[in-house]
């Protein structure tokens, strides 16, 4: 990104969100793309889909790791959840709403954090969406136009999703911010970590 008003290049102050000017000074918001994602930087970490670089990124001064060219995005699960209900009170919707794996829709994903393959379910909330998740990193990958049809549809209780399918004894067993993203596929044999890793 250039200055636009002495057309130097700018560069990014993580930590005021801006792009500046070292030249004249000058101050700008980094702008958003058409899903209301702000990029930032390149990572060390590529995309499952595309193998494109993951940048790191803001939706609404929420982190995430996005990939510029397939519009896909990588999540915390503990954090998911929370800006799900901040962006369904900011009303969001992206114009990426197609169909996004299309002839890939069995393509089994690698964990950008850590290479493993990662698990394919059935999200527990509103959308029907089907998400990839890395439990032993903790994250969530979706891809494009799934966040905005699981913010548009009417959520539902993640307890009492996750009893109807694995029953009360498991459900217990499981912390209630991560009950949404455990619902495999049958012949899944991901096990559960506690290590986390961290998207930034």
């Amino acid at each position: 990104m250039t200055c636009e008003n002495c057309g130097a290049p700018m560069r990014l102050s993580r930590d005021q969100g801006l792009m500046i000017c070292d030249y004249c000074g000058s101050q700008a918001a980094p702008p958003a793309d058409e899903d209301g994602v702000v990029a930032l930087e390149p990572t060390s970490h590529d995309c499952p889909m595309c193998e494109t670089a993951l940048t790191s990124a803001s939706l609404q001064s929420r982190d995430l790791l996005y990939c510029t060219r397939c519009h896909g995005m990588l999540f915390e699960m503990e954090k998911f959840l929370p800006m799900i209900d901040s962006l369904r009170e900011y009303r969001y919707w992206s114009r990426s709403s197609q169909a996004p794996r299309g002839s890939d829709a069995g393509k089994v994903l690698g964990c950008p954090m850590c290479k493993r393959e990662m698990d394919q379910h059935l999200y527990g909330g509103g959308g029907n969406v089907d998400v990839d998740s890395c439990e032993p990193c903790g994250v969530l990958w979706l891809d494009r136009g799934e966040l905005s049809r699981i913010v548009a549809a009417p959520d539902r209780d993640p307890q009492m999703v996750y009893q109807s399918q694995y029953g009360p004894d498991e459900s217990d067993e499981t912390s209630g911010s991560q009950q949404k993203f455990l619902h495999r596929h049958p012949g899944s044999n991901q096990s559960s970590n506690p290590s986390r890793g961290t998207l930034l």
